[in-house]
């Protein structure tokens, strides 16, 4: 199960980062799985077996998502993700690459946050990050890695000529 950065990856300046994650979050988001299981009145939908998510450039995998919609307005609230690994992938509107993997992860639209915990790792331009947990700000492109005293934070950067 692949999934790639389901919302890692606007790597625009920040004016337009939050154009295209308005334009992002408005288009329709396309789910399958082997089950799902609908809470209308507590809107959330559970998602077990080969999930798929897609919208617009986004496309996320894993073996279990659940999905809160906003009460009110019925907007995407967050969308959790699990997985050995759940991976993520996310075209920026500048046509690069963020590609992420963890356990568990996620997403809120409202504050343009993605969390990563347990293996995560970010892959953007040939560099990579690994840590125990990987907080990402998808609006500011804004990252903060976190390791332990046993698994620090490593990274790679690939030097921009061999990009």
């Amino acid at each position: 199960m692949k999934l790639k950065l389901f919302t890692a990856g606007l790597m625009l300046l920040l004016s337009s980062s939050v154009l295209a994650e308005q334009t992002q979050n408005q288009l329709p988001i396309h789910l399958s799985a082997i089950t799902q299981d609908v809470d209308v009145i507590n809107n959330v939908t559970t998602l077990t077996g080969k999930v798929d998510i897609t919208q617009g450039g986004v496309q996320i995998k894993a073996d279990k998502a659940v999905i809160k919609l906003d009460s009110k307005t019925k907007d995407l609230k967050s969308v959790e993700v699990y997985g050995k690994p759940a991976y993520f992938h996310r075209v920026m509107e500048d046509g690069k690459v963020v590609d992420g993997e963890s356990l568990y992860g996620i997403y809120t639209p409202s504050n343009n946050m993605m969390v990563l915990k347990d293996k995560a790792k970010i892959t953007q331009d040939g560099s990579t990050i690994k840590a125990a947990q990987i907080s990402y700000n998808l609006a500011t492109q804004v990252m903060k890695a976190k390791g332990s005293k046993k698994n620090q934070v490593n990274t790679v950067l690939l030097p921009e000529k061999l990009k």
